[in-house]
């Protein structure tokens, strides 16, 4: 897809099978099925038809440790995507006082939704639209940060040398800014977003007091000089020392407590 608009949703619930059934559903239904998908499966390329009248399989599959839920829709290609399943439980081993130690944690954010949608049909279903959704992705996933932006503007801040991915794991620091960017609750007390002021960028809330910062009105102009210098001043802000920065990858960042406890099992209410 040329020009594509990607999503990118973090979060600490274990994709259990309710959890995995929820969203799984949840990404079928939206809109009346607007980014439903035609086809699912766990590896490339995906030969098998999704029915969102029936997720037996796929839930199944992605409630898994190391599951993964992947899709696409259209021909030519509209949207591609994935939800993974990054939780395993910590293997236990013994050291040599005899007590068990844990040899592999858990990640702390164990499931990631990996989005990209073509943005011929982001300007056809209206933008609006398209960030509605993320915001309803982020609040049925559990999600603490996500962001909307171009493909462009994400390999930009998170590729060294456009090969290498770094910088998109939450638990060592938030993942930079972008054209949207969600916060929980949580997240966006401990960052005091409320810091910023309106003439940087656009705050409103959203689903369970979760909070969105935006950088202008169209997705496309985020590369602009002046857009990147507003999301600069709003690092400034909030605190340089919480953000990774593609000029300084190995930098130790500041995170929250939160970000070091083990993957919420529980949905929140």
């Amino acid at each position: 897809m040329k020009n594509a608009i990607a999503m990118r949703l973090f979060s600490r619930r274990v994709l259990t099978p309710q959890a995995s059934a929820d969203q799984i559903s949840m990404l079928s239904r939206f809109g009346s099925g607007v980014f439903c998908p035609d086809l699912y499966g766990s590896h490339e390329p995906l030969r098998t038809p999704f029915d969102r009248d029936d997720i037996q399989e796929p839930v199944l599959g992605l409630s898994k440790p190391h599951g993964v839920f992947l899709c696409k829709k259209g021909r030519p290609l509209q949207v591609r995507g994935a939800i993974w399943n990054l939780y395993s439980s910590p293997r236990l081993l013994r050291d040599d006082s005899g007590s068990y130690i844990s040899s592999k944690p858990a990640p702390t954010f164990c499931t990631h939704w990996t989005f990209e949608f073509d943005s011929r049909l982001v300007r056809k279903v209206d933008i609006e639209t398209a960030t509605k959704f993320a915001e309803e992705m982020f609040d049925c996933s559990g999600s603490d940060f996500g962001f909307v932006t171009t493909l462009e503007d994400l390999e930009s801040k998170n590729y060294l040398h456009k090969v290498t991915r770094c910088g998109l794991d939450p638990a060592e620091g938030v993942p930079g800014l972008y054209w949207m960017n969600m916060f929980s609750a949580e997240y966006a007390r401990w960052l005091r977003v409320e810091q910023l002021p309106p003439d940087v960028a656009h705050i409103h809330s959203f689903g369970r007091e979760s909070v969105a910062i935006k950088f202008g009105t169209n997705v496309e102009n985020v590369s602009m000089a002046k857009t990147l210098l507003l999301q600069e001043k709003a690092i400034g802000i909030l605190g340089r020392n919480r953000f990774f920065d593609i000029t300084a990858p190995e930098r130790k960042l500041e995170v929250p407590e939160w970000a070091r406890l083990m993957p919420m099992t529980q949905v929140v209410n």
